[in-house]
Order: structure tokens, then C-alpha cells, then sequence
């Protein structure tokens, strides 16, 4: 078996209202390490409000709703994740919202190495705006996660790749994701 599994696609989405979809993913078997890739809309609190006006922590709760969430009994969601610190950077004039966020794993984790119903995935995440065709925004998400008891241990190399991370200028190869969203990979 492989240790690394590496899918440069556009996947089905994350949720069931398909806002956020992968579009690229590392999964490491070994090291219960992940990096993936994903895009959606602007939603919830940011859809009204024009993207410089955007909250970091606003960012951060509208991505992570939007990729692992729970619903009320009234069919309210909410998200999974307790966010850390959230931050917003900017590169070159754009607006870079950087997120350190855990997530509760139920017991009988993914890795079937920490068998316990205090089990987290420690995650470093990055996400950036660009218009789609419509003018919509969609925001471009890195996330990197790990095991709880590897952060300290891959915490600097998640934030050397935060750095890393950036939005290119559109060629006319671009395929908003509003167009064709199960072609942009």
C-alpha cells in the first residue's frame, strides 16, 4: 500500500448544499498527515458583505461550516472545529486570511492509532478570494492537518507553506469555478 495518496481533481463536494469542493489533496497513510485544495462561494455572514470588509474569524467559521458541519434540530448548522487564531495578511496587495483551527475526531479516529474519545486533528489553513464569472467570490482554501500529538512537530512546516501560498493571475486557461466546476483541476 502507498503511503501517499495524491488526487489532482475536482471531487464531489464536501457538503451537502455542494458549496465547497476539493480540488486537490495529499493524504499521508503514514504520518496521518493531510493537505488539500478547496474552493467554494462566499456564504453565510460574508455573501453580503464585499470581500474587503471580510473578518478573518468570518472567513474562517464560513469555510469550516462549509466543509465539516452538524445541523440543529432546527436544521441549523454549525461547525465542527474550534478556531484558535485567526489572522488576516496581506501579499501584494491581496488579502490573505490565515486560520489555526482543531477538530474533535469521534472515537475509533481515521488513523485507529489513538483510540480514545478525546482524539483531535490539529489544522493550519489559508484562503484567499477571487472573483468567478458572475463576479461571485469564492474563496481558495489550503488546509494542512495533523494528529494533536504531531503539531509541534509540523506546526513549522504548515506555516512555512502558509507563507507559500498564493493566488496566480488568471491565464486564459482559467476555469472559474462557476463555469465548469467539475473541470478546474
Amino acid at each position: 500500500m502507498p503511503h501517499a495518496i495524491f488526487c489532482a481533481c475536482s471531487a464531489a463536494p464536501l457538503t451537502a448544499d455542494a458549496r465547497q469542493r476539493i480540488v486537490s489533496s495529499v493524504i499521508d497513510f503514514k504520518n496521518f498527515v493531510t493537505v488539500s485544495m478547496s474552493v467554494g462561494p462566499a456564504a453565510g455572514v460574508l455573501k453580503d458583505v464585499p470581500p474587503v470588509d471580510w473578518k478573518p474569524y468570518d472567513v474562517a467559521l464560513t469555510v469550516l461550516i462549509d466543509r465539516s458541519t452538524s445541523r440543529t434540530t432546527n436544521g441549523q448548522r454549525y461547525a465542527l472545529n474550534d478556531i484558535e487564531s485567526a489572522a488576516r495578511v496581506e501579499r501584494d496587495g491581496i488579502p490573505y486570511f490565515v486560520y489555526e483551527h482543531l477538530t474533535q475526531v469521534r472515537e475509533g479516529s481515521p488513523t485507529m492509532v489513538e483510540r480514545s474519545k478525546e482524539t483531535y486533528r490539529h489544522a493550519l489553513a489559508v484562503s484567499a478570494v477571487r472573483p468567478a464569472m458572475d463576479g461571485t467570490p469564492y474563496i481558495y482554501t489550503l488546509n494542512m492537518s495533523c494528529r494533536q500529538d504531531q503539531w509541534d512537530d509540523l506546526a513549522p512546516l504548515f506555516e512555512e507553506s502558509i507563507k507559500d501560498f498564493q493566488l496566480i493571475p488568471t491565464t486564459d486557461q482559467y476555469i472559474p469555478p462557476d463555469k465548469n466546476p467539475w473541470l478546474f483541476f
